[in-house]
């Protein structure tokens, strides 16, 4: 409930593509019942945290001046830091880790997503969960599918083009809202998005959408006409990105797939990306919003003062949720 409307958004659009998982109301509802448990709070966070962990895996990033023995060493004691929770026991009474590792360490289950519609614009909106809050968000997601390392260094190489537009057309010279936000979205382990997000008060989210929609057919424009020097002033910059040194573990989190890779390969990758990326159909691919294949999932969430719009929307092509 205290959470703002874009992060109600971003859960609800987590609820329509990876299932299962528990939405707000039912996390509210879950509290209350705690509220009215005739045990005491401590005894019900305790148990359920044994059965929690016991059947964890762990998946950890360690960032840093660090070796790779370093790094399990140190993800294997918070592990066994974990085990008065796990209340696993022998029949003597001993603690009983024999398998701990083989299960905590083995791969994660599959994370399934939902696999949008070519062609298909998917609508939801709900109610701000906050009745007092009067934001309303709204949540536009262009979804890409499993991509290759190549086929994600092109969509990194989209996002760099559209982030400081979009930012400056939606944010500062429309004023459409406080949050203007654009990234890549992940779902799952490997399915990829762009993400379009923006947070106002002031505009109900139909209108929003809009501008959103109109601003990336816009841009798409810009992108199929773009001169070869301002093509290759963009590709090296992200190139030199790629490139740099990672400074934050946010950034790291999100490189997971390509820090498996040697320097080299790295490197070659990268290289690969910026000699191939103009040889190849990529602003079709790419080309944001206008195409008859495109995947797209609108999401909304409506301030309370915003109701009448809730039921509205354009007919063709659009599916209601």
């Amino acid at each position: 409930m205290v959470s703002q409307p874009y992060e109600h958004a971003i859960d609800g659009a987590d609820q329509m593509l990876e299932v299962p998982n528990f939405n707000v109301p039912q996390k509210l509802a879950a509290l209350q019942r705690l509220a009215r448990s005739s045990k005491s709070t401590q005894q019900v966070i305790v148990e359920h945290a044994k059965r929690f962990w016991r059947d964890c895996r762990v998946v950890a990033l360690v960032h840093g001046n660090v070796t790779p023995g370093h790094a399990k060493e140190m993800t294997q004691s918070i592990w066994k830091a974990l085990n008065d929770f796990r209340g696993k026991t022998t029949a003597n009474g001993n603690k009983d880790d024999s398998d701990d590792f083989a299960l905590a360490f083995a791969p994660p289950l599959e994370r399934r997503v939902t696999q949008l519609n070519p062609g298909v614009s998917y609508l939801y909106r709900f109610e701000e969960y906050n009745p007092d809050d009067t934001n309303s968000c709204t949540h536009l997601l262009l979804q890409m599918g499993p991509l290759d390392l190549e086929d994600n260094a092109k969509l990194g190489f989209i996002h760099h083009l559209v982030k400081e537009p979009a930012f400056n057309q939606l944010r500062t010279e429309e004023q459409l809202g406080y949050i203007v936000h654009s990234s890549i979205k992940t779902s799952g382990h490997n399915i990829k998005s762009l993400l379009f997000l923006i947070q106002s008060e002031g505009f109900d989210p139909i209108h929003v959408e809009e501008r959103i929609e109109a601003f990336l057919v816009r841009f798409r424009s810009r992108i199929q006409n773009m001169s070869k020097e301002e093509f290759e002033t963009n590709v090296n910059a992200v190139v030199a990105s790629y490139l740099e040194k990672v400074s934050r573990l946010l950034v790291v989190e999100s490189w997971i797939p390509v820090l498996f890779l040697s320097r080299t390969d790295r490197d070659n990758t990268t290289l690969s990306f910026s000699l191939s990326i103009e040889q190849k159909p990529w602003r079709g691919k790419y080309a944001l919003l206008g195409r008859d294949d495109e995947k797209k999932l609108s999401l909304s969430t409506i301030a309370r003062t915003g109701r009448s719009c809730q039921n509205s929307h354009k007919g063709k092509g659009v599916t209601i949720l």
